[in-house]
């Protein structure tokens, strides 16, 4: 595969490292939003399971902020921090900490709106 830009590595190597990732916080996200939408008594299930819901929110946005962790670590060499190999491309040191950092925001604002729409959303409606 030929990338033509550094944004598009720096995304794939972001993507190959944290796929599992993105895909446990999103399966956690749609379960919760589909246990929102087919359970009838949404009152009973708000008053009871609401904390279950937070933590669970909270578990993904802290799946998603792994995702984006772009810290290393070499303990042959008790090292901890941002990878050398990095620093051999041919780009800007922004770029290669902004990328992460932009597309870690979006990332969990978009969880976040699940979140809010998908799940928070559909029980605060029975409250209304």
């Amino acid at each position: 595969m030929i990338m033509r830009l550094p944004i598009q590595a720096l995304t794939w190597e972001l993507w190959r490292r944290g796929q599992r990732l993105a895909c446990l916080a999103a399966a956690i996200t749609a379960g919760c939003s589909l246990s929102a939408l087919l359970v009838s008594d949404k009152a009973r299930v708000l008053e009871n399971f609401e904390a279950i819901y937070y933590l669970l929110m909270v578990l993904s946005l802290a799946l998603v902020f792994a995702i984006f962790h772009q810290a290393e670590s070499n303990p042959g060499k008790k090292w901890h921090g941002f990878p050398y190999r990095f620093f051999t491309l041919p780009v800007p040191t922004w770029l290669l900490v902004g990328c992460p950092m932009l597309l870690g925001v979006a990332a969990v604002e978009l969880v976040y709106l699940a979140w809010a729409k998908w799940v928070f959303g559909v029980l605060a409606a029975c409250r209304a």
